[in-house]
């Protein structure tokens, strides 16, 4: 996957009171979400923040301002304010939990829950890399998915590839010799009961934030990346709204300390 190129954003400097601020203004966006969101996907959450800083200042300029003013019907420009103080309250987030981490035991899971989820992202991934070789996109997705290492990678790597189902679910069930009707909820469920059952032996809480705050600025800047796009088509305008994949993964956690779970290996890609 290509990674994103230096700029002058990478000058950003974490705030903790703009983060902190943020992340209490957005509870009610984060609550909206429903009872449980997909976990956030294995990128450095802290350059998607600075990311998405970046944008939120260019769009913040008089000339892009005004332009993105004229669409204020379609794009509501509450919507697109939205965005620095998304990006503040994932960075807020992600220090958090990477604080608790420092600090925390890894927790162990039920040897049945990882051969489950283990062999369910192995035959979804034989489905995808079979159905959709030609699919560049989803290729890059899919060699993500497969560098993943330890339990809430498992889980994450569940929710995206139940994610790439959705997206392609005509083209994957046409495969009625791998394809199976089910999986796509059974890898959410697998994944939902993997963040629940660190959460038993952890604490979760910011966890959970990083998992809301992602998605509250994943939906807040998708929309105004495609508007961006429109807008902009003859100005490089991937360049001015790169996609949030476009930063580089975080690096591999730590393998869960105490050895293998009994009765089984490491879930590994």
């Amino acid at each position: 996957m290509a990674t994103r190129k230096k700029t002058h954003e990478d000058s950003i400097q974490y705030d903790a009171k703009l983060g902190e601020g943020a992340f209490a203004s957005l509870a009610s966006a984060r609550r909206a979400l429903g009872e449980s969101v997909d976990v956030a996907p294995r990128l450095d959450l802290r350059e998607v923040a600075v990311l998405a800083l970046g944008i939120a200042r260019r769009i913040a300029e008089p000339p892009m301002r005004q332009r993105f003013r004229h669409v204020e019907k379609e794009l509501p420009g509450e919507l697109v304010d939205r965005l620095g103080p998304a990006a503040w309250a994932l960075w807020h987030a992600a220090v958090q939990r990477e604080t608790k981490d420092a600090t925390t035991p890894d927790a162990m899971l039920p040897a049945a829950l990882v051969a489950d989820a283990t062999a369910l992202k192995t035959t979804m991934l034989r489905v995808v890399s079979y159905v959709l070789a030609d699919d560049e996109t989803a290729m890059r997705e899919l060699a993500a998915i497969v560098s993943g290492v330890g339990y809430l990678d498992l889980a994450s790597d569940l929710g995206r590839l139940a994610t790439l189902y959705d997206a392609h679910a005509d083209a994957l069930a046409a495969d009625t010799l791998r394809y199976r009707d089910g999986d796509v909820d059974r890898a959410r469920s697998l994944a939902a009961r993997i963040v629940s059952a660190l959460g038993d032996s952890t604490d979760d809480t910011w966890a959970d934030a990083v998992n809301r705050s992602y998605a509250v600025l994943a939906t807040t800047y998708e929309p105004i990346r495609l508007f961006g796009i429109a807008m902009y088509r003859s100005s490089k305008p991937d360049e001015l709204f790169p996609s949030l994949f476009s930063v580089r993964a975080a690096p591999q956690r730590r393998a869960p300390s105490g050895g293998e779970p009994s009765g089984g290996e490491q879930p590994s890609g």
